[in-house]
């Protein structure tokens, strides 16, 4: 994925880009910004981007753990993350977990146990939902044939933010 990010960059008429490829695996992450705009880079991983924009607040782009087994990972990195800086926060991302079953339509039903881990996290850092307008599933698997349980759509993107920095933005939405 990296490797194609400046003529990405380019067709967006972007200034700016930072990319981490997750090594061969499906996915990764990009940031993107144009020039009117100072990005300081934090830290990095094949989970997250961590910047400060304009000497100002902080944004961290969020890729977490799919695989079940892993979840607690993705929480774990958020309470890290919390810890690195007092500027006013926003996360946007692919968490990969839900925060309540009905963020979640068809299949098997989720550990609840995650979704109560990742809602105290959430709470811990202090970051609320930022409000979303559209469809309320950002993802959907591929499957329509079969049974009535192969069908699933979840809400596993969303962004967060403390209330510092909903003070800051406060006409901040969401556009799924």
């Amino acid at each position: 994925m990296v490797k194609d990010l400046q003529g990405i960059k380019n067709r967006l008429n972007m200034s700016g880009c930072f990319g981490v490829d997750r090594d061969g695996l499906s996915g990764g992450l990009a940031l993107f910004w144009t020039d009117e705009v100072s990005i300081s880079l934090l830290s990095f991983s094949k989970h997250h981007i961590d910047v400060i924009v304009d000497n100002d607040w902080r944004y961290t782009g969020i890729y977490g753990w799919p695989e079940a087994s892993s979840k607690k990972n993705t929480c774990k990195l958020l309470l890290d993350l919390a810890s690195k800086s007092n500027l006013p926060w926003m996360i946007l991302g692919d968490f990969n977990i839900t925060l309540h079953t009905s963020a979640k339509w068809g299949g098997l039903l989720r550990d609840s146990e995650d979704m109560k881990l990742f809602r105290d996290s959430i709470s811990d850092c202090g970051l609320a939902d930022i409000s979303f307008t559209g469809y309320p599933f950002t993802w959907k698997n591929k499957s329509v044939a079969g049974g009535p349980g192969d069908f699933i759509q979840a809400r596993l993107d969303r962004g967060l933010a403390c209330k510092h920095w909903a003070r800051k933005f406060p006409k901040a939405v969401i556009l799924n």
